[in-house]
């Protein structure tokens, strides 16, 4: 019986055994060599109406270079194909493992498509059983709906991700998409939102502080249209990092739109996480892969329903293990104000 190998596989092998690097297959066939590097880690495969597999094959062909090159390549095809007829040119043989290949890797991308629409439909059908329609994702009653979600019995029930949810590598990559979560937020003006943001991380503040200001500016941003910032923090007895944060949010405290507040137990949450959620538009979670070093991973979501998760955990944490450090009054409220001095 032959093996169903996918062409990416089927490419790596051959180009291992003829000793070729993508660079060179990619500058004979005439295509950047990015093309022929998604083909070799099976993220794309060629159409059936292209002549790539004809121009891989003519030049694969011709660096067998000895016979146990050739040896390598007939049980090759033998094992892919199937095909006892042997007693055919080294390009044929080559070609004929392609196209299988190539045949195998688009029906196995139209069978994950169908799968994937399948699971899309169980989980609309799953959400009409318990009384939610799509279309309740986008309206303020969300928390009642994820609430139904997650408290669900069924233990095959699971929420696909959108296209949009994805992981985010390196430092300067996590930091450009929280900026850009920051802006979206601010494209949609309103009176109550509030945006959920943590400062774990002290040493962020020292060692970037180009990146700090931007991030600075893109807070106000969100502010100006109408946004509340919640800021989670630890503090501890350093006088230089507490000055630091002071300078940080002394310009956010005019705005009456940020509100600090900081953990009365350190070990609730790790220093080396952070996160920005933004109910109904984006949640990031940032982790650090080495101790004491900076964020340079995260976990991005647009899912409503993961957005709501983190929402939910740090709504615990605020309500059950934090204490404000900013309270404001109002101009008329002189009397609460000069108590509050006072104790």
């Amino acid at each position: 019986m032959p093996e169903n190998m996918k062409f990416g596989e089927c490419l790596r092998y051959l180009l291992s055994v003829l000793d070729i690097s993508i660079v060179k297959l990619s500058k004979i066939i005439n295509v950047d060599s990015s093309l022929v590097n998604r083909w070799v880690n099976e993220k794309r495969t060629p159409a059936y109406n292209t002549d790539y597999i004809e121009k891989i094959s003519e030049y694969l062909s011709s660096c067998v270079l000895n016979s146990f090159q050739l040896q390598y390549l007939d049980s090759f095809y033998l094992n892919v194909c199937g095909d006892s007829e042997i007693e055919i040119s080294t390009k044929e043989k080559i070609k004929k493992i392609l196209f299988q290949s190539q045949g195998y890797s688009i029906e196995c991308r139209k069978n994950m498509i169908k799968e994937n629409k399948a699971d899309l439909m169980n989980n609309k059908n799953f959400l009409k059983s318990i009384g939610i329609h799509q279309n309740h994702f986008n309206q303020s009653n969300d928390n009642n709906l994820n609430s139904n979600i997650l408290n669900t019995q069924d233990s095959n029930f699971s929420i696909s991700l959108s296209s949009e949810d994805k992981i985010v590598i390196g430092y300067k990559n996590v930091l450009a998409t929280s900026i850009s979560l920051l802006e979206d937020a601010s494209k949609h003006k309103c009176t109550n939102g509030v945006i959920y943001i943590s400062f774990n991380n002290n040493m962020f503040v020292s060692n970037h502080q180009n990146d700090l200001i931007t991030f600075r500016n893109a807070m106000f941003k969100a502010m100006n249209t109408g946004w509340n910032i919640i800021f989670l923090l630890k503090l501890d007895n350093n006088i230089n990092t507490i000055i630091k944060f002071i300078d940080f949010a002394q310009s956010f405290i005019y705005t009456t739109k940020f509100h600090p507040y900081y953990l009365k137990k350190y070990d609730l949450f790790s220093t080396y996480q952070e996160f920005i959620v933004i109910p109904q538009i984006g949640a990031l979670l940032g982790l650090s892969n080495n101790t004491y070093s900076e964020i340079d991973a995260a976990f991005y979501f647009r899912n409503k329903v993961a957005i709501d998760i983190l929402k939910n955990k740090v709504d615990i944490i605020i309500r059950n293990h934090t204490n404000t450090l900013v309270k404001y009054y109002r101009n008329d409220n002189a009397i609460d104000y000069s108590n509050f001095l006072s104790e």
